[in-house]
C-alpha cells in the first residue's frame, strides 16, 4: 500500500487473487447456487451486505449496501479470504445443515470485521496520524473522509485505538418519549474506550438519556456540541472532563475523554460550515 491512503482494493484483490463483480443482483445469483445455499440465502436476503464466493474467487457487494459502508463491507469480505481457519468449512458446519453453529458464525464475523478495520486504516498509521491533532468528533470525522471509511466505524476505531483517555457511547432511539416535554429518549448500544481509558475511569454508564442531559439537548444536526462532565476515577475520586455529541441522525455518538492541560496546541479540523477550525 505504501503512503496511499485510502488503501487501494485493486492492490488488496491482486494479492488475495480474488476480483471484484461490482453489484450483486441477489436474485439472480440465488438461482445460481445448489438448492440448500439458495434456501439459506433466500432466508436472509434482505440482510446482505456483501458476498464472498469461494468458488468463483468474486467479492460481491449488494447494491443496497449504503454507499458509506461499502468499503468497510468489501474488506470484511477479503478478511473471510485471507483467514485461514474461516476456509475449514466442514469443520464447522453444524450436523447436516448448510450453516455455521451460530457460536462459530459470530466469532468468524467479529474477526472479519476487525481484519476490515486494520485494513481501512492500515494498521498503526491512523493512530500516528490521529493524535497529532485534538482528541475530539471533528477529528474522527475528518479522518473518515481521508481512509475513506464510515462515521461510525471512523469513531468507533478512534476511541478503540487512541493514546489518550478516551470512550465513546454510541446511542439509538429508544422509541420512548419525555412525557414531560414530548422529547426523544435515548438508549445506550454499546460502549468502546482505549485502553488508558480503562485503566483509570469507571465504564459503567447510563442505560438511558433524555433531554435532561446538556448533551442531548445541545445535539446539532450540522455541529458538535462540546461541554464538560464530571469523570468517575476507579479510586473513587472525580476528575475534570470533556464530552462531545453528535448525530448522524441514525446513531448519537458521545466521546468522553479527559481534559487534561496541554503544552503544545493539537491541530484541529474544519468539517462543518458553520464552525471555525
Amino acid at each position: 500500500m505504501g503512503s496511499r491512503v485510502p488503501t487501494p482494493q485493486k492492490d488488496i484483490l491482486d494479492c488475495v487473487q480474488l476480483v471484484e463483480a461490482g453489484n450483486l443482483d441477489l436474485e439472480n445469483y440465488r438461482r445460481s447456487i445448489g438448492d440448500r445455499a439458495r434456501a439459506l440465502l433466500t432466508s436472509g436476503m434482505n440482510k446482505v451486505l456483501g458476498l464472498l464466493d469461494t468458488r468463483e474467487k468474486i467479492v460481491h457487494i449488494t447494491a443496497h449496501t449504503p454507499p458509506t459502508r461499502r468499503n468497510f463491507v468489501f474488506f470484511h469480505e477479503i478478511g473471510h479470504r485471507i483467514i485461514p481457519w474461516h476456509h475449514m468449512d466442514y469443520d464447522y458446519f453444524e450436523d447436516d445443515k448448510n450453516i455455521l453453529r451460530r457460536d462459530i458464525k459470530g466469532q468468524f464475523e467479529a474477526e472479519a470485521n476487525y481484519t476490515s478495520s486494520r485494513l481501512i486504516f492500515q494498521g498503526q498509521r491512523f493512530q500516528k496520524e490521529a493524535r497529532d491533532y485534538e482528541l475530539s468528533i471533528k477529528t474522527a470525522l475528518f479522518f473518515s473522509e481521508r481512509y475513506d471509511s464510515s462515521y461510525h466505524s471512523t469513531l468507533r476505531y478512534y476511541a478503540e485505538t487512541h493514546n489518550g483517555p478516551c470512550t465513546l457511547l454510541v446511542l439509538l432511539d429508544s422509541g420512548d418519549i419525555n412525557p414531560n416535554d414530548g422529547s426523544k429518549i435515548y438508549k445506550l448500544w454499546y460502549s468502546v474506550a482505549s485502553e488508558k481509558f480503562i485503566k483509570k475511569y469507571d465504564t459503567n454508564f447510563l442505560e438511558r438519556f433524555g433531554n435532561d442531559f446538556e448533551f442531548i439537548r445541545g445535539l446539532k444536526k450540522d455541529g458538535v456540541f462540546r461541554g464538560e462532565i464530571n469523570l468517575r476515577m476507579l479510586d473513587g475520586t472525580d476528575a475534570r472532563g470533556q464530552i462531545e455529541s453528535w448525530t448522524n441522525q441514525y446513531e448519537v455518538f458521545v466521546l468522553i475523554c479527559e481534559a487534561a492541560p496541554k503544552l503544545i496546541k493539537p491541530k484541529t479540523v474544519k468539517v462543518f460550515s458553520d464552525t471555525a477550525p
